[in-house]
């Protein structure tokens, strides 16, 4: 990947240490770590371990795993397999996701009876991460997600996938973003605005 020169001179305005600019661009020419989010809803933690420990992956925590118990990098001995053709992928016992696509999610900090938009949601990880985290605080009043998107085309794609990850009290809709500006403001609690989507690779094809 080529960086543009014109996005290192604007780099060289808040970098202005010539080391700086050279740490950055080094990191980005850098591929990432796997990082896996495992579904609770389908497996425990111990129960993934086990499985997956004696297959020869190796699980290592994050680097804000106190905050968040089910995000790991993981290694493995054998990658002849893609990770998303294995049976635990498959059968939709993790997924996949770059650890720092976690963390706009757990910022929104959802509360008790929340009504949360996110608005850019195909193909789908940011709402069953916000499904997740709402279950998992086992609240005492109702929630819902709102779980949008521009493209018609993309919409399966995301009903199927968050049916699939056993997500509840989610509803999806097919709107451009204005609309709930124009006719639905101050109605939400939270509101995840989160494109491009980095697990696609957007940010990766071109500079």
């Amino acid at each position: 990947m080529s960086v543009n020169e014109r996005y290192i001179q604007e780099l060289k305005k808040f970098l202005p240490d010539p080391q700086n600019i050279d740490d950055f661009l080094k990191y980005c020419e850098m591929p990432l770590k796997k990082s896996i989010k495992i579904n609770l809803n389908k497996i425990s933690l111990q129960e993934f371990e086990d499985i997956t420990s004696k297959r020869w992956w190796r699980l290592t925590s994050s680097w804000f795993q106190e905050k968040v118990k089910d995000i790991f990098f993981i290694d493995r001995e054998n990658i002849d397999n893609a990770l998303w053709r294995t049976f635990l992928h498959q059968s939709w016992f993790f997924y996949i996701q770059e650890i720092a696509a976690w963390m706009p999610a757990q910022f929104l900090d959802c509360k008790e009876d929340a009504l949360v938009l996110d608005i850019s949601a195909a193909p789908w990880w940011k709402s069953v991460q916000i499904c997740d985290y709402l279950l998992s605080q086992n609240l005492s009043k109702p929630w819902l997600v709102i779980s949008n998107d521009v493209n018609a085309k993309r919409t399966p794609a995301l009903a199927r996938n968050i049916t699939r990850m056993w997500n509840h009290n989610n509803a999806i809709t097919w709107f451009n973003g204005f609309a709930f500006g124009k006719n639905l403001w101050e109605i939400f609690d939270s509101v995840l605005v989160d494109a491009p989507c980095s697990g696609e690779w957007t940010c990766f094809k071109s500079d």
